[in-house]
């Protein structure tokens, strides 16, 4: 062997033994067992489920109680440096625990722990150092099964690491001596790729996960240099290539999705994104990662595919040297057979396997069911008095009802829809929401006897077309999704049980590129209906509706209304950046469209008693996450929900539809629209349950017992920040403060939009007047985001209905004052203004009293800045020389009110106020934010909610159209 080839042997391992021990994958554990005492605090019988207990091995399980958090303090008696690993113990499937980590006293950490979601921390520790862990509940206690493992960061280079780089150092220069180097370094690309994803993924490595991972590469490697060993023999060497290619793709394909999943949504890929997966095709593949997926990931792709082209091309150039057949046989086959017997260690490949064979396994079950309903095995009882009646059902997909102008978005998304609903010709339902992210695991619930509450499982349930056929009620099935094949998803399932099945998209597991938009539906309804009957008939209609990628979902030479930049004056800061919501809104307005022409075409016939629409699930458009369920938010569960009933309707069940008509503001998962649709159509069934029925008197879903996620989310958990806004709102409008207590910095019309929906008359504004030249107001902080004049924002609302409007008036000045009042006389002759606005200004000039004098209410805007400093100075002096300037002033300027933040309100009580006219109020802000769980305790127990003389408390108001400055 020459200098050469030792040189670039040695240049090899180092490669090697740098880049394996850059991801650090192995972690060995070396704790003592007695270096370290635990003390346990609110373990006793007042507090339910309260457990701290050490289960040996520096493992811990720890539950939180029902009444108090539970707490434990370990007191260490040597330095180290330690990993505290927490997650849910196998077997919970509501898990969901607050972990609060101190030490010495002081917060370090808090995460949150649920069974998709653990989380670890590195902790130095010192002797005598004390960690404490309090463990809350989150969501439900009953199985919160929290796990704790300490172990010790070993940063010292251990054996199995140096075993793991011996043993690919050898194989690379076993392999360059047979001339098949670039193999080697193939399989080692996909070692450390598969490592990295394993690491994202699961977590830390053992040493016997990596050692399984390398002997099965090892048997790749192998397999590899045979293929082109005996291709070369046959002189087939292109195909060894284009052979081995092909399997290293495949190989890839896996740790590269999980990788960039990982990166590019910071989140691991759960069980729901691998059902996701495995219920798509190429198309929503394609459009899925189109839309959401950065260019930066899609380019690691294409660069590490090009990679490993290259590799096996070269290695189809090279003259090797033979290694005997029967001895690469012997080291495939015992390399592969012992990753096969270990194959529980490959936790990436396992996973995959695992929930493909529950995925099946649940198809499998609920293809059983049907079969076994059809055979008459499953005795139940099924029947429909009234006869001759049509219903129809159209399942929407990904709407989100807060981009349709019938729920108050700022575009007028939805014109056929609204219109028809002034008139009132349908019932727009509030406050429905979804109980999952996926239209699979939505619509599993929602067609079956399961829900979140029943704990039934869909795979055990008969669907709302067995029972209707059952009763020998006529269904067709009208879908312009994609018809899988007849046990791919539930959906096909049921679908294809129906008696009529029309399915527009004939890419059959293809792609979700339609061959036609949703419009050809109508046509399909029209049909049917003019299809006269004496029988009783309920029509399904699945739309592809909002579906990804959303410019694909509507005709684009009479639907692109929207195409403009959107700004931020409008939009707000972070959905005025995102492009997609032109394209989505576009096809809102489709939609509105289809579903309305559907609606009038039932109005016609009548036969037809009843038309109910319902998305399965939303996107959330402006964060830019679709529906992805592993980066959950609650804007993805804001479904619509409409309903038309006949006259005949209304007269034969008048009952059941005033209990609707009462229930439009009522919380409902549309898990439960299995058994509405049983009493909507009058069925009686020994498989229903009333309670579950929203047309029904003992219909009830109390908000505290609201699910989504399939039971692993409460719908008013603390981030529903639309619930708790909308909560917290309407407990201002019941002791009537909501015109006392009222959102901050509404400088946006969609912010606008969202705070009146919500019931908020009354809203705080910035504005500036006079800019470039103008001889209006307009909207917003600072001059680089002004754009909308405050007439066409108060335009955007019902101006006489406002209560009242607070005006931060940025810019007041000398030069703009007369102008300014001008502008507001002529606000008043149109919109009444004069008794509801308050007007704020910061500056310290007499003229402002000109605007007083008019009849206005003037309020001087405190210096923030300058009196928080004098008072953490407690420069006494000094306060008292400002509090005696600032009431002089009130004097000269008329005054009707100051402003101020809540840090000067220490100021004004103790030097200000008795320097003050009793006229004078104040409009101070912050109250506790609107979102907050405990807003109306905080807001009670606040100085200045208690202060007669504030009239005015600012709230912030969370939304997705704030306008930052």
């Amino acid at each position: 062997m020459n200098i050469k080839s030792i040189l670039l042997g040695l240049v090899c391992i180092t490669l090697i033994f740098l880049s394996f021990n850059t991801l650090h994958p192995i972690q060995k554990t070396n704790t003592p067992a007695n270096f370290y005492t635990l003390k346990t605090y609110n373990i006793n019988t007042e507090n339910k489920w309260a457990t701290f207990r050490n289960e040996g091995n520096h493992k811990f399980f720890i539950h939180p109680g029902e009444v108090k958090p539970t707490k434990g303090i370990l007191t260490f008696q040597n330095d180290a440096n330690l990993l505290f690993d927490f997650s849910i113990k196998k077997g919970s499937k509501v898990g969901d625990i607050e972990f609060t980590i101190k030490k010495n006293n002081k917060e370090i950490e808090k995460l949150i722990v649920t069974t998709k979601k653990t989380g670890s921390l590195t902790i130095d520790v010192e002797t005598g150092d004390k960690v404490e862990i309090i463990a809350d509940k989150h969501g439900q206690t009953s199985a919160d099964w929290g796990n704790l493992k300490i172990s010790s960061k070993n940063t010292m280079y251990t054996i199995e690491k140096i075993l793991i780089v011996f043993l690919w150092s050898m194989l690379f220069v076993y392999l360059y001596g047979k001339k098949h180097l670039y193999i080697a370094i193939n399989s080692y690309m996909i070692f450390l790729l598969t490592i990295f994803a394993e690491t994202l993924n699961f977590g830390r490595l053992e040493f016997h996960n990596v050692l399984t991972y390398t002997i099965m590469l090892f048997s790749l490697t192998f397999f590899f240099t045979f293929i082109y060993q005996e291709f070369s023999r046959l002189k087939k060497f292109k195909l060894a290539t284009i052979v081995s290619f092909i399997t290293a793709f495949i190989v890839y394909l896996i740790p590269l999705f999980f990788i960039i999943y990982a990166l590019n949504f910071d989140h691991k890929v759960t069980k729901d994104i691998l059902y996701a997966v495995f219920q798509s095709n190429s198309g929503e593949s394609y459009e899925y990662i189109s839309d959401y997926i950065g260019w930066k990931y899609i380019i690691l792709f294409i660069f590490v595919t090009a990679i490993t082209g290259l590799f096996l091309y070269k290695q189809e150039k090279k003259e090797t040297e033979k290694i005997e057949k029967s001895l690469l046989l012997f080291i495939i086959i015992t390399f592969f057979s012992i990753s096969v017997v270990q194959f529980s260690q490959l936790r990436l490949p396992k996973f995959i396997k695992d929930g493909f064979e529950t995925y099946k396994k649940e198809l499998r079950l609920f293809r059983q069911v049907q079969e076994k309903r059809k055979a008459g095995e499953i005795v139940f009882h099924a029947a429909k008095k009234a006869k001759g009646q049509t219903y129809i059902f159209i399942i929407g997909e990904s709407l989100n009802r807060r981009h349709m102008g019938l729920y108050g978005y700022l575009r007028d998304t939805t014109p056929k829809l609204s219109a028809m609903a002034k008139k009132g010709e349908f019932t727009v339902f509030r406050n429905a929401y979804s109980n999952h992210t996926h239209t699979v695991p939505v619509l599993s619930l929602a067609l079956t006897e399961a829900n979140q509450y029943n704990k039934k499982s869909y795979y055990d349930s008969l669907s709302i077309v067995d029972i209707l056929k059952k009763a020998d009620v006529e269904t067709y099935w009208l879908t312009n999704q994609t018809i899988y094949g007849a046990w791919d998803n539930m959906i096909s399932v049921i679908g294809t049980s129906a008696d009529h099945l029309v399915a527009m998209n004939k890419h059959i597991g293809t792609q979700t590129r339609t061959d036609h938009l949703d419009g050809a539906l109508i046509n399909e309804v029209k049909k049917v209906l003019s299809k006269k009957t004496d029988k009783d008939r309920v029509i399904f209609v699945h739309l592809i509706g909002n579906h990804g990628s959303y410019a694909s979902r509507y005709p684009h030479d009479t639907y692109t209304i929207y195409k403009n930049k959107l700004k931020e004056s409008e939009f707000g800061t972070k959905a005025s950046k995102v492009n997609a919501i032109n394209a989505y809104d576009n096809s809102v307005v489709y939609n509105d469209y289809v579903v309305s022409s559907i609606f009038k075409e039932a109005q016609k016939d009548k036969s037809v008693l009843a038309v109910i629409y319902m998305s399965d699930h939303t996107d959330d458009v402006i964060d830019q996450l679709g529906h992805n369920s592993s980066k959950f938010t609650f804007y993805m569960t804001q479904i619509p929900m409409l309903a038309w009933f006949s006259d005949k309707f209304k007269k034969e069940y008048t009952h059941k539809y005033k209990n609707l008509l009462n229930r439009t503001n009522t919380l409902f998962s549309n898990d439960m629209l299995y058994d509405t649709l049983i009493g909507v159509f009058g069925i009686e069934t020994d498989k229903y349950n009333s309670k579950y029925d929203f047309s029904s008197d003992k219909y009830e879903l109390k908000p505290k017992d609201a699910l989504t996620l399939h039971g692993t989310k409460h719908y008013i958990d603390k981030s529903n920040h639309i619930y708790w806004q909308k909560f917290n709102t309407q407990y201002l409008i019941d002791i009537n403060q909501s015109n006392r207590v009222f959102p901050h910095h509404v400088d946006s019309v969609g912010k606008l939009r969202d705070i009146w929906n919500d019931g908020f008359r009354s809203f705080q504004v910035d504005t500036r007047f006079g800019d470039n030249n103008s001889t209006v107001f307009k909207v917003g902080h600072d001059d680089n985001v002004m754009g909308v004049s405050l007439e066409k924002f108060l335009s955007k609302v019902t101006p006489n209905d406002l209560q009242r409007v607070c005006l931060d008036f940025k810019n007041l000045s000398k030069e703009n004052y007369q102008k300014a009042l001008d502008r507001l006389e002529y606000l008043n002759k149109k919109y009444h203004l004069k008794d509801k606005l308050i007007i704020e200004s910061g500056t310290t000039s007499q003229f402002y009293k000109v605007i007083g004098e008019n009849g206005w209410h003037t309020s001087y805007y405190m210096p923030t800045d300058e009196i928080v400093k004098l008072l953490k100075d407690n420069n006494k002096a000094e306060m008292e020389r400002l509090a005696k300037r600032i009431s002089q002033q009130s004097r000269l300027q008329k005054l009707s009110a100051l402003s101020f933040d809540q840090r000067l309100y220490p100021f004004v009580k103790r030097y200000l106020e008795q320097k003050l006219s009793d006229a004078i109020v104040y409009h101070v802000w912050y109250a506790p934010a609107l979102k907050d769980v405990k807003f109306k305790e905080e807001l009670m127990k606040n100085k200045l909610y208690e202060d007669k003389r504030v009239k005015t408390l600012l709230v912030p108001y969370d939304s997705q159209f704030n306008l930052c400055f």
